[in-house]
């Protein structure tokens, strides 16, 4: 289809491998923790400050337990890669020593602005049996560009009480655009 939007592919299919062992490993527990959207800009900020430097993401995502960085850098070839990092308040910041291959769209961390204590709440509040369990930021573009997207777009994975995921996506303020069943 012309000028679609592709998803990165390889760092998608990471994140959703890595999000399905993540989710299937909690979907037992009745409850909740907050997930840690309060800590992505500090995440941000201590990422820039490992790399020294203005740095690209391929995804940022925040569970109950910390936040993950998928960070775009360049392979021992000279391709394009990612490394993942995370953080969590009571560990810090830990980056994996081995990049992987990746290809797809990136976005600065200056591109990711919202309210940290609003961003879930309406999605949460039309969907109270289902719990958070995710929230997901990607860059909105085309990776033929070449150069980082000023937009992304924020998801937010809920997961009902019969074990049902249901991935809600966000505006910068909160408002649900839509929604779609995860399978």
């Amino acid at each position: 289809m012309a000028g679609s939007v592709q998803p990165p592919r390889r760092v998608l299919h990471i994140a959703l491998v890595l999000a399905s062992v993540w989710l299937a490993a909690c979907s037992s527990d009745s409850t909740s923790e907050p997930l840690a959207i309060d800590d992505i800009d500090e995440a941000i900020s201590a990422v820039g400050e490992h790399f020294d430097a203005d740095v690209d993401f391929y995804e940022i995502n925040a569970t109950s337990d910390g936040v993950n960085l998928f960070v775009s850098t360049t392979g021992a070839d000279d391709s394009p890669a990612v490394v993942q990092a995370r953080f969590t308040r009571a560990g810090g910041l830990v980056v994996a020593d081995e990049s992987v291959p990746a290809d797809g769209p990136v976005f600065r961390g200056s591109a990711v602005e919202f309210d940290p204590d609003s961003i879930i709440e309406t999605a949460i509040s039309e969907l109270s049996t289902a719990q958070p369990r995710m929230f997901i930021i990607t860059a909105l573009g085309d990776a033929a560009s070449g150069s980082p997207s000023d937009r992304v777009s924020y998801r937010l994975i809920m997961e009902s009480q019969r074990g049902g995921r249901l991935v809600v996506f966000l505006d910068s303020r909160g408002t649900v655009l839509g929604s779609d069943v995860m399978e």
